[in-house]
Order: C-alpha cells, then structure tokens, then sequence
C-alpha cells in the first residue's frame, strides 16, 4: 500500500512539473497531447474485447494460447479413445459371429428371426 501511495505520489509530481512546462507549448500542440492522453486512459481501462480504430472487433489472441492448446490437445486425445473403443466394439462383433454356431449370413435373414420367434414358443 505504500509504495502504491509513493508512484501516485511521484505521478502527481510529475504532473506537476508538466503543468509548469506546457505553458510554452503550441495551442495546437496542447491539443494533440490532450487526444494522446485521453486515448491512453480509454485503452488501459478497456476490456481485451473491443473494437479497434477500422471498426472490427479484436482480441489479444496470446492470452489465449495455452488454453487453446491444452483444449485441443484434450480434444485429440478424447478422438483418439472413440476411435480406438469403435474399433475394438467392431473387432469383438467380428469375433462374436466368426465363433457362433451359426453362419453370419443368418443373423441378416430377417426369415431367420421369424423361424427362431416362431420356434420359441
């Protein structure tokens, strides 16, 4: 806290003594310094989202990268695990019907299904 009130302290001073100087300055000069100003406190107060001087939206994309990263990388590994658990899911099916009694052209005959409904009860 102290040394916040010894830089606003020393910010004043230096205040102070450009007050003394710009006497000496141009109207027009003044003018321009005043805009400078006024633009420096409207973009440290400004939120990263804003607009910039063409009227488009812009964003500091830096802040972002490494958790633009890290969600990528999540995203990779979570495609990869899908992947990998539907091609197991097709290696056991494969397996599934190459061992069955029965031939796997009968698991599509849909006269199969009726003949085994039919013989079920």
């Amino acid at each position: 806290m102290q040394q916040h009130n010894q830089l606003e302290q020393t910010a004043k001073q230096i205040a102070q003594q450009l007050r003394k100087q710009d006497a000496h300055l141009s109207p027009h000069l003044t003018r321009q310094l005043k805009t400078m100003r006024e633009n420096a406190i409207r973009q440290a107060h400004a939120s990263p989202l804003q607009k910039n001087g063409r009227g488009t939206l812009s964003m500091s994309l830096v802040q972002y990268r490494y958790p633009v990263v890290l969600l990528f990388c999540a995203l990779v590994l979570a495609l990869s695990f899908v992947w990998m658990q539907a091609k197991n899911n097709t290696m056991t099916s494969d397996a599934y019907l190459l061992s069955e009694d029965l031939p796997p052209e009968a698991f599509v005959d849909e006269e199969f299904d009726t003949w085994i409904s039919k013989d079920s009860y």
